[in-house]
């Protein structure tokens, strides 16, 4: 995800939560102003983003899930599963400016609501 580095000043920054790791997996992490990614692969099949708000690094959520919550003019119900990192790319890209927002400490708190209500709605019974 190039543009992370070249738009938003990205960085490689250390895993803010290295023993949750499953040691199969490979992890890297990119930290931008407000922003800390982490990526994780299985092999070249799975392929996982969570996104965490640089002040509270360690409390991170689904990628896709926060792109949901952040996107309110999305017309989808959920983004679908990334199958690769330009899946990821193409979902994140347009939408950074509004994670960002999401993920701004103003607007936190109310992020987290809407992110636990969507997993409760979300779960199956």
């Amino acid at each position: 995800m190039p543009f992370l580095f070249d738009r938003y000043d990205g960085r490689v920054v250390a895993d803010p939560r290295p023993e949750a790791n499953d040691p199969q997996m490979d992890y890297v992490c990119i930290g931008t102003q407000n922003l800390t990614f982490k990526f994780a692969r299985w092999r070249r099949e799975n392929y996982e983003a969570r996104v965490s708000p640089s002040f509270a690094p360690t409390d991170s959520y689904e990628l896709t899930d926060a792109l949901y919550v952040a996107d309110t003019e999305s017309t989808a119900k959920a983004f679908p599963e990334a199958e690769s990192w330009q899946h990821f790319s193409r979902l994140l890209e347009p939408r950074f400016k509004l994670l960002e927002l999401a993920f701004s400490k103003d607007k936190f708190q109310e992020t987290k609501l809407k992110l636990a209500k969507l997993r409760l709605t979300s779960t199956p019974d």
